[in-house]
């Protein structure tokens, strides 16, 4: 089980098991390249005005190109768990609601939802 505990002062600590939660090494990936470090100061940079914090160039781009992989890797786990939810029943309005809790008019995002569905299906090798 993967756990993330705030321990106090601005401190936290994120724990799992090499095992039996990241058996392809997505986790130690993100770790040891510092792409988690780079993602969260991203998140804590306050972006006003459309401007970054970032001390130079270089550390934009470094935070950029890390955003942008787990972006990525994100959004290929979104679309499994689209495929999972809506294969186990959820509606298209259910996953909506999931998927962006903000929105006022969920039925907006049904053909959005199931474009994402069918590139879930389609790159888990599951006839659509």
């Amino acid at each position: 089980m993967i756990n993330a505990t705030k321990t106090g002062d601005g401190r936290a600590e994120v724990t799992w098991d090499g095992h039996a939660d990241d058996r392809y090494g997505w986790l130690t990936t993100v770790f040891e390249r510092s792409l988690m470090q780079d993602v969260l100061a991203a998140l804590a940079d306050p972006m006003e005005s459309a401007q970054v914090a970032a001390e130079d160039q270089q550390a934009a781009e470094q935070k950029l190109q890390s955003v942008s992989y787990l972006i990525d890797q994100l959004t290929l786990r979104q679309d499994a768990l689209i495929v999972a939810l809506r294969d186990r029943g959820s509606s298209w309005t259910e996953l909506a609601r999931l998927f962006a809790p903000d929105e006022d008019e969920p039925n907006r995002l049904h053909p959005l939802l199931q474009r994402r569905y069918n590139r879930g299906r389609r790159r888990a090798d599951l006839a659509n």
